[in-house]
């Protein structure tokens, strides 16, 4: 199944549900590119943690890898919230 989109889309999933990015239509250029913003929220489990080491275990992720994703502000704020932030 495609689910058609388009610039500005936003789209939600169940993790549980196969899925997968598509390729672009067009071949990409320095004023044309498909970028995604992909975020996971979830309850703190070990379930989550074995996801999060195998993540990180992909060395076709370059951009978690040796990555400080956050800053040290956004990190003290998800902190004094009680929210733990992957890195």
């Amino acid at each position: 199944m495609s689910l058609p989109s388009k610039n500005g889309d936003l789209v939600l999933f169940h993790f549980r549900i196969d899925h997968r990015a598509s390729q672009p239509k067009h071949k990409s250029t320095p004023k044309v590119r498909k970028i995604a913003l992909f975020f996971a929220c979830s309850a703190n489990t070990n379930h989550v943690n074995k996801y999060i080491d195998f993540l990180h275990s992909r060395k076709d992720y370059v951009y978690l890898n040796d990555a400080n994703l956050y800053g040290k502000e956004v990190l003290e704020l998800a902190k004094s919230n009680q929210i733990n932030l992957a890195t």
